[in-house]
């Protein structure tokens, strides 16, 4: 690795506040030549360097690997592959559907998350004769306890919504 801009930072972020380095300036020298950080107001700006890529020709063994062939190749560090912008094919979007309903890997199409009214409103009353729900019972006197409390009926019900798009069941409130 020739430079890590995390550690070029926090290696910053220590000559100011546990050294008391005074100057708002502060470069290092690196193997990707220098790197600027200018702190104001507390905030770390970090001047990354620029790689300017040139047209080139792309490696057989990485052109093999591709199903597609970009139009343009250009390198700097890496290479950068133009491609057309064609749209994606039916087989590609079956596939996309296929890993949305089988694996719930893309974000939910209307809300972000469910609250537990939205997870209990159709279920029936636990005491009606109506009820067919094998495991759905009344059990009077819940009482919460410290590290042990229900959801807010209008919160993100996080194990409701882990069941519902197959998630693992810890809590978490997902930005979608």
């Amino acid at each position: 690795m020739d430079l890590c801009g995390h550690a070029t930072l926090a290696a910053a972020y220590c000559l100011k506040s546990i050294l008391t380095y005074s100057n708002e300036k502060i470069i290092f020298k690196t193997l990707s030549g220098d790197l600027t950080v200018l702190v104001k107001n507390d905030l770390y700006y970090l001047d990354l360097p620029s790689r300017m890529p040139i047209l080139s020709e792309l490696p057989e063994l990485i052109k093999k690997s591709l199903n597609i062939q970009p139009l343009e190749v250009h390198k700097s560090r890496d290479y950068l592959l133009v491609a057309s912008r064609e749209t994606p094919s039916t087989s590609l979007k079956r596939k996309i559907e296929k890993l949305k309903s089988q694996y719930g890997i893309f974000a939910p199409e209307r809300n972000p998350w469910v609250t537990v009214r939205d997870m209990v409103k159709d279920l029936p009353n636990p005491r009606s004769r109506k009820n067919t729900l094998k495991d759905h019972t009344f059990r009077g006197g819940a009482k919460s306890y410290p590290g042990h409390t229900g959801s807010y009926i209008d919160e993100p019900s996080n194990t409701n919504l882990a069941f519902k798009y197959r998630l693992p069941r810890y809590p978490f409130y997902p930005t979608l």
